[in-house]
């Protein structure tokens, strides 16, 4: 079997997160902190001064412990994965764990990362049941024109994200016209929308300042489903918190790719698509968020 490493994003974290690999990696922890200015350990343990709850503290967080769990999954095995994706935030433990990031490198932009988009009021919904066209026509009937596709999970499980008030209108209607489910996540920023435009241009100049190498196995870009190349890194990553994450495309690429691939999530716990062993996505209605494993 093909191993594909896929990293999560925001959803995964949780108190005592990391908890077992902290002293197996007391370098990391040592850089992170330095970093960070505070501590991981307290950070990933529930610290009631920087809540977990706070994007700007989750972001580093999951970050951090993606990065250790990626390390010792390729430590465990004594192989590289053939190739490594994530979800959104999870795209940068990706380029770590291809060497194309350092983890120092990467942490600094993770922090300006949550720095730039904390500050973004909005919100995100999910929506299952209907397809990115369904709902693109429900919201132009209604006229609702404030929302975005934020990510495409399989065929029937689309992300929107906007104004908390548009999602909220957004619901009823989307419900009216079959939607099986609309349920808001808990998080308080319009990520890949056009209201992270701003964030993303400023985070632009930030990626400036590192050093990204062409990736030693292929990584999967959220926003074009394909794999990152050298002469287009900065400009996908930059972009990418505005962007819409095409995250089906992704793993249909991949499985198409490495048919005998084997999904491996590393970081989260269970936070992210079934897919059964020709890497075919679940059937449409299944869970929006569950474990990669074979059906």
């Amino acid at each position: 079997m093909t191993s594909v490493l896929v990293f999560p994003g925001l959803g995964c974290q949780r108190p005592g997160m990391g908890a077992s690999l902290f002293d197996r990696y007391p370098a990391m922890v040592e850089q992170a902190d330095e970093i960070l200015g505070y501590s991981l350990r307290t950070l990933c343990a529930g610290d009631p001064e920087r809540p977990l709850s706070c994007l700007r503290y989750a972001q580093p967080a999951v970050f951090a412990v993606n990065a250790m769990a990626g390390r010792q999954w390729v430590e465990t095995r004594g192989v590289e994965p053939r190739c490594a994706l994530g979800y959104s935030l999870g795209e940068f433990n990706a380029l770590v764990a291809a060497h194309a990031l350092s983890f120092r490198d990467a942490l600094a932009l993770v922090v300006q990362r949550a720095r730039l988009t904390s500050s973004i009021d909005g919100g995100m919904a999910a929506v299952t049941g209907l397809t990115v066209g369904e709902i693109r026509t429900c919201l132009h009937w209604r006229f609702i024109d404030g929302l975005d596709i934020a990510a495409v999970n399989a065929q029937r499980e689309v992300i929107l994200a906007g104004p908390r008030i548009q999602l909220s209108i957004a619901t009823a209607a989307l419900q009216a016209v079959g939607a099986d489910r609309v349920i808001p996540l808990r998080v308080s920023v319009p990520f890949h929308s056009r209201y992270m435009s701003e964030p993303a241009e400023r985070f632009a100049k930030a990626l400036k300042r590192v050093a990204l190498k062409k990736p030693d196995f292929p990584v999967v870009a959220n926003r074009t489903a394909r794999p990152h190349r050298s002469n287009g890194m900065f400009a996908h990553l930059s972009a990418q918190v505005a962007d819409t994450v095409l995250w089906a495309d992704s793993l249909k690429y991949v499985a198409t790719r490495y048919p005998d691939c084997d999904f491996q999530e590393v970081g989260g716990a269970g936070t992210l698509v079934t897919v059964d062993r020709h890497g075919r996505l679940a059937q449409p209605g299944a869970p929006l968020v569950t474990p990669v494993r074979w059906e």
